[in-house]
């Protein structure tokens, strides 16, 4: 969040973050600094306040103040099709609410008070990129091309900002929030007393997190659910997290029956992500059968890519914590002999981190290995009380899994 009138590095702009305390015009602090808005009413506040995307089942929350410039609220492109009639949202009529529309990204606007005496409210985007709805359904449009600014004649409360045309490498939009000065002279109306911007960055990188069997992704995620953990953190960080059961990679072996990997929600999610909204980098991580899917879902991504039905991407990092095959047969016998055990490299994968452990226990007889040609091998077995049901859970499993993930996702 940029806020008119102080440099970033001002420590009354770092004291504004500390406390996440909102910008008062025509008031002397503390400190004896003005809001520089001797003509507006005491405490008028602007303040813009976006959100992370609709990634259920997580649960959208506002971007951090500390994080909404830099760097910023993370956007899908809105190419795809959501309503599935062929025509890219972006690109319907206005006047069309797009059923299931899921990628404008909530903005709460704040104009405190909106009647403030000697104020008036602007709202303005780049429009080149970005448009502004006052529904989620990309109805009520308010900014577009030919409308990059607007004066608001009521507190709106919220706005939606679709990112329409294909990014540019590295391209950010602002939308911001005005206060300006309304006196009735031309000479001293129209001056920017106070303003608020957000900066969004379109995502380079869908996240696709597989949990164990029997593990449901839920937002909290329980306790011992680690690897879904990880996936809510990285989600809040700015990243374009999607969390899946591993069921929703069907197995290789179910493709004769028409219920192979590309029929599962996971694999929809990277084709819609990389053929329609400029997100090449893919990052699979996965736990338990989780692993399996992992495996099962590059190999398939690697056939889809060669048959041309999967644009050209970057399989930028994978992951497996004690991963378990998917196909190989279910007996006591192999969980112990390791014969379940997913030791192949994922097809495509420029980066790999495996973590296992070879501590069968009673109740969970299941023992990891090695990948071949992983670039991360290390075996958690000497870690007091790990075996396969609580080998996702530890700090330092999880902390190695953000380590190599941040070292290799973008945004």
């Amino acid at each position: 969040m940029r806020r008119h009138g102080r440099r970033r590095g001002e420590w009354y702009s770092r004291r504004l973050r500390r406390l996440r305390s909102l910008t008062v015009l025509g008031r002397t602090d503390a400190s004896g600094v003005r809001g520089g808005c001797g003509r507006c009413a005491d405490a008028t506040v602007a303040n813009l306040v976006g959100y992370r995307p609709q990634n259920p089942p997580i649960n959208s929350v506002a971007v951090p103040e500390e994080l909404e410039e830099k760097p910023g609220v993370g956007i899908r492109v809105n190419l795809d099709d959501d309503d599935d009639d062929g025509t890219a949202d972006a690109w319907e009529p206005t006047s069309q609410p797009i059923v299931g529309e899921d990628d404008l990204i909530r903005v709460d606007v704040h104009t405190v008070p909106f009647n403030a005496a000697g104020v008036q409210w602007v709202l303005k985007a780049d429009t080149t990129k970005l448009r502004v709805y006052g529904a989620n359904d990309r109805t009520n449009p308010l900014l577009y091309p030919g409308v990059s600014e607007i004066v608001l004649n009521n507190a709106i409360g919220q706005v939606f900002v679709e990112w329409a045309v294909p990014p540019a490498a590295g391209a950010t939009a602002e939308l911001t929030l005005e206060a300006r000065t309304a006196t009735g002279n031309p000479a001293t109306s129209g001056k920017v007393a106070l303003s608020d911007t957000l900066t969004f960055y379109p995502f380079r990188s869908i996240v696709i997190v597989l949990g164990g069997e029997n593990q449901t992704p839920t937002d909290p995620a329980p306790g011992n659910h680690g690897v879904f953990q990880f996936a809510i953190e990285q989600y809040r960080n700015g990243y374009d997290v999607r969390m899946f059961d591993e069921d929703a990679v069907p197995g290789l072996n179910l493709e004769g029956f028409g219920l192979g990997p590309t029929s599962g929600a996971a694999y929809k999610a990277v084709q819609n992500a990389v053929n329609r909204q400029f997100q090449t980098k893919v990052a699979l991580i996965g736990y338990s059968h989780g692993g399996g899917s992992v495996y099962d879902l590059a190999y398939v991504m690697d056939q889809q890519r060669t048959a041309g039905n999967l644009d050209p991407h970057q399989l930028v990092f994978t992951a497996y914590i004690d991963a378990v095959q998917n196909d190989a047969p279910v007996t006591v016998s192999n969980a112990i002999a390791a014969v379940l055990a997913e030791s192949r490299r994922p097809p495509g994968s420029q980066f790999h981190t495996n973590q296992y452990q070879r501590n069968p226990h009673p109740t969970s007889p299941f023992v990891g290995a090695a990948t071949v040609g992983g670039d991360d091998n290390v075996n958690r077995s000497a870690i007091a009380g790990i075996y396969h049901t609580t080998i996702d859970d530890p700090p330092v499993v999880l902390s190695l899994l953000k380590t190599r993930f941040l070292e290799h996702v973008v945004r």
